[in-house]
């Protein structure tokens, strides 16, 4: 009986230890934890990839910016922190394991890496004296083993970046405690779904109530188990339902967004839908066969709400018209800019993921022709360039509010098609009135029948150069403003002229920023209400000494408080402007194509020099311009490694004397409907090409796919009706280029076959 007692005497003498130095360890962690989240910038934006990318992808991107922003090589002040963030993004995208935690977490903290094995306590496991007690150390008490799609979640961690990130996304929490059996049955509940809700993007998390009572208390939770939510810093509770299941957690989680945030749209709104993009928004409209959106829909509506506005098509509802004007058959995510009557992306039921449909938001997130609202959005339309040979011209057209909507109008329609403007070339435009600093620091003058436009090049942060457009920007000339300013850019890019103006410039006003008035006062009132609960805390436990501390505090805050407002009401010089974060490179939308016709085959085939590749479209006037978008949605995310390239079209109903010079056909024999579509990869030094037969690919490409089913349900969509272009066997242009990115990884592994010819056809015909 004394063995038995002094055994027992041990245990609580051990369990006592170690409970003070877990709350010790564990606030350490914590703080360790929130300063690696600080300190770890998003490596993916840093890189300019995207999250599914490949390690060669990421060696790539790695490469081009650290020869661009190499302190060696590059003047910009900024250049040593910007080497330094892409080294480390570099370092943490490499390797997998930090990877990993990144995509976890969204942090690594190398610390915790070296710390999170060592337990010291890993002696005391058992007792050989007759007596074979096991307790876990690794959590603290009887806690139960830690779900990896749970991780917990404490008060500072919740303070410092779940209420911030919540302004972007739901969290869901699931608060548990020591001796709670219907915990049990609900933790097990917990872990079977959380894996759903987080492939929609729901950030989930474990609070463990006997542990942090101060989160416990800033959840509003009085009872164990219960399932909180957070969306834009306000909480929500779940209820006390009795069935808890992945439809009523993601009914719960549904029920959180706000009503406006995903417009309802039919055949009697659809038109002012998709026309206001006056707001600066591109439209994204999802048509489905389900009578409500999604939850993964609901979410990345509510994640990009600043930059898109988003729409609903049930096929429930009357859509007829839309459905026929758009050729929808089926579940189809569309993204619509200032041409209404033609989508610019379009993704498929099997593509509606989430990966794939941020993706696609983030590459069109900017109209054509965007208003400047802000310094971030100008970093992105019109990036820091260094390098003359690799610079970016950025067209700027400047106006008034409530004025000059027909210059803008026209400035719109030529930004649509910049498929024959040099590479790069970005268009947007600026009110007077909102960036005042802006404006006057350029200098601008406008006119009765024309207004300016800056074409400009950023050489720094803060230092640009530019000039004028000559003779500005008629009212109702668009084809004279077209070919002015197209001949204006061909002459930058190949540098026969130079831009003469140079200016530093502030940064540009947040025109969607809160007044800072309206700012202070919210941040005085959330700090009032934390001191006054810590107050009541402390008055009803008796803490009389600490009460008088945070009393104290309160004044001393109040008065920080007033001698702020006096500061702010009083004039004072602007600020210098603060070092942003370095922003993604923006991707390339459009591409320049040439004619291939007696004047430019000397250029392009004749004499061009050697390693220049030539990719040329075999097309007709009717398919022209539907060849080019459908060519350049196939390639986009190829374009990037394409330097070098030239991108080509031959009109075929024109020129078939060409095509069957090249391919050794008689005069008169080749049948035109049969080549339109095909492209050619040529070599013109090395003469030989490689020929990509669209029919014959396609075909295949069908023939391959035809027995794949995907299960849309399984990504958040249901469709139970089937209708596609391949059971009606029509092969239309839409897509007519699903092979070609995989064709084109053929021809960089060299594995197309090569067609040589002795010499390039002339256009004698």
């Amino acid at each position: 009986m004394a063995r038995l007692s002094l055994t027992f005497l041990h245990l609580a003498l051990y369990q006592v230890l170690f409970v003070g130095l877990e709350l010790r360890t564990d606030e350490r962690r914590s703080s360790s934890t929130i300063a690696a989240a600080e300190e770890t910038p998003n490596p993916y934006n840093v890189l300019g990839v995207r999250r599914t990318a490949s390690l060669k992808d990421i060696k790539r991107a790695y490469k081009a910016l650290a020869r661009e922003w190499h302190p060696d090589k590059n003047d910009d002040p900024d250049a040593e922190n910007k080497f330094v963030a892409i080294s480390k993004a570099y370092e943490i995208l490499s390797d997998e394991k930090k990877r990993r935690q990144y995509d976890d977490h969204g942090y690594v903290d190398d610390r915790q890496q070296a710390q999170q094995h060592h337990n010291p306590f890993q002696g005391f496991n058992g007792f050989s004296n007759g007596f074979n007690f096991k307790f876990d150390f690794s959590g603290g008490g009887h806690r139960r083993q830690q779900n990896k799609n749970s991780p917990r979640i404490k008060y500072h961690m919740f303070h410092d970046t779940v209420l911030p990130e919540s302004r972007k996304k739901v969290y869901m929490f699931l608060v548990t405690g020591q001796m709670c059996f219907h915990c049990y049955r609900v933790e097990g509940i917990w872990e079977e779904n959380v894996h759903e809700l987080q492939k929609d993007g729901v950030g989930i998390g474990t609070v463990y109530g006997d542990h942090d009572r101060q989160l416990v208390r800033a959840l509003g939770v009085n009872s164990y188990p219960s399932i909180v939510g957070v969306l834009d810093e306000t909480i929500y509770h779940f209820g006390s339902q009795t069935v808890i299941d992945i439809n009523s957690l993601k009914a719960f989680a549904m029920n959180m967004f706000p009503t406006t945030t995903i417009e309802k749209v039919d055949d009697d709104n659809y038109k002012s839908f998709l026309a206001g993009y006056s707001d600066n928004r591109p439209r994204t409209l999802l048509f489905s066969r389900k009578a409500s959106p999604s939850l993964l829909y609901l979410m990345t509506a509510y994640e990009f709400r600043d930059k898109m506005a988003f729409g609903f098509a049930s096929f429930k509802s009357q859509v007829n018209t839309m459905r026929r004007h758009y050729d929808v058959d089926s579940t189809c995510l569309m993204v619509f800019k200032e041409d209404t009557e033609q989508y610019t992306a379009r993704l498929e039921s099997a593509m509606l993921q989430r990966d794939s449909m941020r993706d696609i938001i983030i590459v069109n997130q900017y109209l054509y022709a965007p208003r400047l609202t802000s310094q971030q959005v100008f970093d992105d339309l019109c990036p820091v360039s260094p390098s003359k040979r690799t610079r970016r011209i950025c067209v700027i057209l400047f106006t008034q509010k409530g004025k000059h909507d027909d210059f803008r109008r026209t400035f719109s329609q030529v930004a649509i098609n910049t498929s024959f403007f040099p590479e790069g070339s970005k268009f947007m435009y600026v009110f007077e009135e909102t960036q005042t600093a802006f404006t006057n620091n350029i200098g601008i003058d406008f006119e009765q029948e024309k207004i300016p436009v800056a074409l400009v090049w950023r050489r720094t942060k803060y230092k640009l150069n530019f000039d004028w457009l000559p003779g500005g920007w008629k009212l109702d000339d668009k084809d004279d403003n077209e070919r002015r300013l197209g001949n204006y850019l061909l002459e930058l890019s190949n540098f026969i002229i130079e831009l003469s103006k140079t200016r530093q410039i502030e940064t540009l006003r947040d025109e969607n920023e809160p007044h800072w008035l309206v700012l202070l006062i919210n941040s005085v009132w959330l700090n009032f209400k934390s001191y006054l609960n810590s107050a009541v805390q402390y008055v009803v436990s008796g803490r009389w000494d600490e009460v008088t501390m945070v009393i104290c505090v309160f004044i001393a805050y109040v008065v920080t408080m007033a001698v702020m407002m006096t500061g702010y009401l009083s004039p004072k010089n602007k600020s210098a402007p603060e070092q942003s974060r370095m922003n993604e490179p923006p991707r390339r939308q459009h591409i320049s194509v040439y004619s291939l016709n007696p004047e430019s085959n000397d250029t392009l085939i004749l004499t061009a020099p050697p390693g220049k590749m030539t990719l040329l479209i075999i097309v007709d006037e009717a398919s022209k311009n539907e060849l080019f978008v459908e060519a350049q949605n196939a390639i986009k995310y190829q374009i990037n490694r394409m330097q070098g390239w030239q991108f080509s079209f031959l009109q075929v109903d024109q020129y078939s004397f060409w095509y069957e010079q090249l391919t050794n056909q008689r005069p008169g024999t080749l049948d035109v409907n049969n080549v339109i579509g095909n492209i050619l990869a040529i070599n013109a030094h090395r003469k030989y090409y490689c020929l990509y037969d669209a029919q014959t690919q396609m075909s295949a490409y069908r023939a391959a796919h035809k027995n794949v089913q995907v299960n849309p349900e399984s990504v958040g969509f249901s469709d139970s009706d089937s209708g596609s272009d391949e059971e009606t066997g029509r092969v239309s242009v839409r897509n007519l280029y699903a092979p070609l990115s995989m064709w084109m990884d053929r021809l960089y592994d060299g594995s197309i076959s090569r067609i040589n010819v002795n010499e390039w056809p002339t256009f004698d015909s």
